[in-house]
């Protein structure tokens, strides 16, 4: 991406040599200046040159290729409860409509951290479930996987895992 820079850390805020795995950061124009109202959570992100820390584990290639292996904060903790995004990620990977999926804690009032999901279904699935929201009364292809995901999950403690935002991305998995 044009004028943003983007580095690999160790937890020691060094940076690390190309393949190896450390904390993804980033600066520059498209990066976001703070939380808004919260100057506390603002300064455990954003470092005083700038650099934001994503909290996701990366490598970049030799080739200047980035991919993210990880998390280093790898628990959602939803109202006291603990929900492991990658569990749930792996849930919803069972779906035959979603091609690659990623799941993140985000700010939420009332529960502290509520669920995201960044999905990229398989564009079949897509199609078919725009054609049955315009025969269901015009309900959203979100609504409608929010209510296949939510109401299915068998594991108990996935079950009280709700969806504060999903977003469909367009791409291929990995990219």
């Amino acid at each position: 991406m044009p004028h943003t820079e983007v580095k690999i850390v160790d937890e020691n805020g060094r940076i690390v040599p190309r393949s190896e795995c450390g904390e993804l950061c980033t600066r520059g124009y498209s990066v976001m200046i703070g939380y808004w109202g919260d100057e506390a959570r603002t300064r455990e992100v954003l470092d005083t040159a700038g650099w934001m820390h994503s909290g996701d584990l990366a490598t970049i290639d030799e080739e200047g290729y980035c991919r993210i292996i990880g998390r280093i904060k790898d628990l959602v903790i939803r109202g006291g409860e603990n929900i492991s995004p990658r569990e749930v990620e792996e849930y919803l990977y069972r779906h035959p409509g979603v091609r690659d999926v990623q799941v993140t804690g985000v700010p939420d009032a009332k529960f502290g951290e509520e669920l995201c999901a960044w999905i990229i279904c398989v564009p079949i699935f897509r199609r078919a479930m725009r054609i049955s929201a315009r025969s269901a009364g015009g309900k959203s292809l979100t609504s409608k996987f929010r209510a296949i995901s939510s109401s299915s999950i068998p594991f108990r403690r996935l079950q009280r895992a709700r969806f504060k935002n999903i977003f469909y991305v367009s791409g291929s998995p990995g990219s």
